[in-house]
């Protein structure tokens, strides 16, 4: 009778156990939770190879929006960017305003980027590339969760 006993409690709390587990695992799995906001902090580099990024993003959905700020030798911009977060972590975000337009002289900035980023759970890392054809420039960007 016992052994019976035991056997029924594993099959109830196995599928409970699994459903606990399997909300933490996607919870840190995926880049936002859904109607939240995060801040990404990091490197961006294209014409100008020495700029430090910081991304304040928020999630509706597959729908992203926020701000993006860079800094470095060319000077400051800050710019609205809207896009979309699919399952697997694809990321594509696409600047629609400047909200700061501060270059240094001989520099400056174009509000056309488009950033092609993926989210890696392991690393809490997003990453990719990003192009601008107004000022033909293409770079890299790496921001970490924080």
């Amino acid at each position: 009778m016992l052994y019976e006993t035991g056997l029924i409690l594993r099959r109830l709390a196995l599928p409970g156990l699994a459903l606990v587990l399997g909300t933490c695992l996607s919870s840190s799995m995926s880049l936002l939770e859904d109607h939240t906001c995060g801040r990404f902090w990091g490197l961006a580099g294209g014409n100008d190879p020495d700029g430090r990024a910081v991304l304040d993003v928020c999630r509706d959905g597959e729908r992203l929006w926020g701000l993006m700020r860079v800094e470095g030798r060319a000077g400051v911009s800050v710019s609205e960017v809207v896009g979309t977060v699919d399952p697997r972590g694809r990321i594509r975000l696409v600047d629609i305003d400047a909200v700061v337009d501060a270059p240094r002289a001989g520099w400056r900035f174009c509000f056309d980027d488009v950033f092609d980023l993926e989210w890696d759970p392991i690393t809490r890392q997003v990453s990719g590339h990003y192009t601008s054809e107004l000022c033909d420039d293409a770079g890299f960007l790496r921001l970490r969760a924080r």
